[in-house]
């Protein structure tokens, strides 16, 4: 694996800086589609810098995780395939089943809660989790700003309806801006 006087820590570290290079190019041309397509969600105010921290933890995550997960399989085929698999459970499967557990409708909040928390120890589903409560705490701010135009409307409004969801802040996070 590693050539002759090459050190253990040198040669992973290498990899790793190529590999995250490699990782941000795509990440770079994301962000640059949604600024052309003027995705408002992720491209408004900080939204930008946000998505690109996303970007970068989300790969600082990855990669040693797929590194120590290569080291599973004896045949890179098979490796990349289980791979693959693993994270197309990890993330889609898992963002369907909480998106669906989370429809009001169902009450069933507490359970949303438990798999919210039970999940996030996957990198993809804590990704895509990220990227979906980054739009709408955007679409929240659009919300409520424009229907309240100032700081002692909204108080108000919070006084005689507690369940507006202008009002209520313990799940959504409105700061992020």
């Amino acid at each position: 694996m590693c050539s002759s006087d090459l050190k253990f820590y040198t040669f992973w570290l290498a990899n790793y800086i190529v590999d995250f290079v490699c990782f941000m190019i795509p990440c770079i041309v994301i962000q640059i589609m949604l600024h052309l397509f003027k995705i408002e969600e992720y491209t408004s105010g900080q939204m930008t810098f946000n998505m690109f921290v996303m970007f970068v933890l989300y790969a600082s995550c990855m990669l040693p995780f797929m590194y120590l997960l290569s080291f599973a399989f004896s045949e890179p085929t098979n490796g990349f395939i289980r791979a693959g698999m693993l994270n197309l459970f990890t993330g889609k499967v898992t963002m369907v089943v909480y998106a669906i557990v989370t429809i009001a409708d169902f009450k069933l909040e507490q359970v949303g809660d438990a798999l919210n928390d039970a999940f996030m120890v996957f990198p993809v589903f804590a990704f895509g989790n990220g990227l979906v409560q980054m739009a709408k705490n955007v679409l929240l701010k659009q919300q409520c700003s424009s229907h309240f135009d100032t700081p002692e409307s909204l108080e108000f409004s919070c006084a005689l309806f507690a369940n507006n969801i202008c009002c209520t802040t313990g799940k959504i996070v409105l700061p992020i801006y």
